[in-house]
């Protein structure tokens, strides 16, 4: 454990879950408002991630490095995966430098696109690399199926035990935060609610690691955007939800918290909060 890492004895790993254009981005971008900027590294899996208003504002979308694989395009019989890869040796990279105190990775979605990838660039199915999902199944290739999702699922894991490690890191500990999309739960995960995971919002990630993928951030706050009357007039508020409810479970490691509570959406109220407990 660092001595006094921003006023917290560690790192930690915050995953910000939510629909699209709720305040996820606006959300990582404002760790700026308590770690310096040019000790924030920006990842971003799309160009038009980095080009969120709060990423603009403290001067990280002219720094943000992008991870994504232009030479995998199925339709055109290009399946060359490189990114993935690359954003691991990167974030290795990362975790050793004292010169970072935080990492945003935008968005973990489409990070599991690019370990979607990579896992189906070393598949052959009737002899052919599979494009997508839907290709495994061609000739009945079960065992190919297997094999993928068993992939995406140690790949999954791996990628947040390095997120962990990084925040961890008692020479150089990380703030590391995650945009992560929503999805809603199969009916066969519906049925093991309260077993393998609470509530009924899932991260959107292919196969069984969006269960597990809350037990392994020390925060998962959820984005959200309240509408009220105040004083006659609508007001639209963007807030992240931290207390759980029957539908999302939010939760911040150490902290009890009662349900259904919401912080503005400013990571500098969250630090706040994590600082006195």
């Amino acid at each position: 454990m660092a001595k006094d890492f921003y006023g917290l004895p560690c790192g930690q790993v915050i995953v910000a879950l939510g629909p699209p254009k709720t305040g996820k981005s606006s959300f990582a971008g404002s760790m700026a408002e308590v770690v310096p900027s040019e000790r924030i590294a920006l990842l971003c899996t799309k160009p038009n991630e980095a080009n969120s208003f709060m990423y603009r504002k403290h001067g990280l979308t002219g720094r943000a490095e992008i991870f994504m694989d232009s030479g995998w395009d199925p339709e055109l019989g290009s399946f060359k995966a490189t990114a993935w890869l690359a954003l691991q040796r990167r974030l290795k990279e990362l975790s050793a430098d004292p010169n970072i105190d935080g990492i945003i990775i935008d968005s973990g979605t489409d990070s599991m696109d690019l370990l979607s990838h990579e896992s189906l660039s070393g598949m052959q199915v009737a002899g052919k690399v599979p494009g997508s999902t839907g290709d495994l199944r061609v000739g009945g290739a079960k065992d190919a199926s297997f094999a993928y999702y068993d992939k995406m699922k140690n790949g999954a894991q791996r990628f947040m035990t390095r997120l962990v490690e990084a925040a961890m890191n008692m020479a150089a500990p990380k703030f590391i935060i995650i945009p992560w999309h929503t999805q809603a739960p199969s009916e066969e995960e519906q049925a093991k609610e309260g077993i393998s995971h609470e509530g009924k919002v899932l991260p959107m990630i292919e196969g069984k690691y969006r269960q597990k993928l809350a037990g392994d951030c020390d925060v998962v706050v959820y984005t959200d955007v309240v509408r009220k009357i105040e004083g006659g007039k609508p007001v639209v508020k963007h807030v992240i939800q931290i207390g759980p409810t029957n539908d999302k479970h939010a939760a911040i490691r150490g902290v009890k918290l009662p349900a259904e509570a919401t912080l503005p959406n400013e990571f500098a109220a969250l630090h706040a909060l994590l600082k006195g407990g």
